[in-house]
């Protein structure tokens, strides 16, 4: 400790010449504006947006048969599809729903990877089985 001190006291051992430059104007925004207009409250407004979007979008174990089917079947195809399971009364289907037409519900099974129509009133509950 007793060398580090000794060598900050001493003078330094080679002097450079450096000119004196005078320090560089800065080119920063000096002025601003803001606009003061008064906004109106439309609070109410808002209120009712949050809740209709609310409204619309249900839970997926709160939805009917028909809402489900529905919802699987608008979903677009840049999307992966979910695959299912179908409870109907005489079987189980595992795949994924294609489409809805004319109370017929169109699923491509996930074994076979065959298309089976499966009439909407013989469906008992729908399922998420994952992607």
């Amino acid at each position: 400790m007793m060398s580090s001190t000794r060598k900050s006291k001493q003078s330094p051992k080679l002097y450079l010449h450096q000119p004196t430059l005078s320090e560089p104007a800065s080119k920063m925004q000096t002025i601003f504006q803001t606009n003061k207009k008064t906004k109106r409250k439309e609070a109410p407004k808002q209120k009712e947006t949050v809740s209709e979007g609310s409204s619309n979008k249900k839970k997926f174990k709160e939805m009917t048969i028909l809402e489900k089917v529905e919802h699987f079947a608008a979903m677009p195809m840049h999307l992966p599809r979910v695959r299912c399971e179908i409870i109907t009364e005489r079987k189980k289907y595992y795949g994924f729903i294609q489409r809805y037409q004319n109370d017929m519900v169109s699923i491509r099974t996930a074994s076979k990877a065959e298309e089976v129509s499966v009439p909407l009133k013989q469906i008992q509950a729908i399922n998420i089985a994952g992607f």
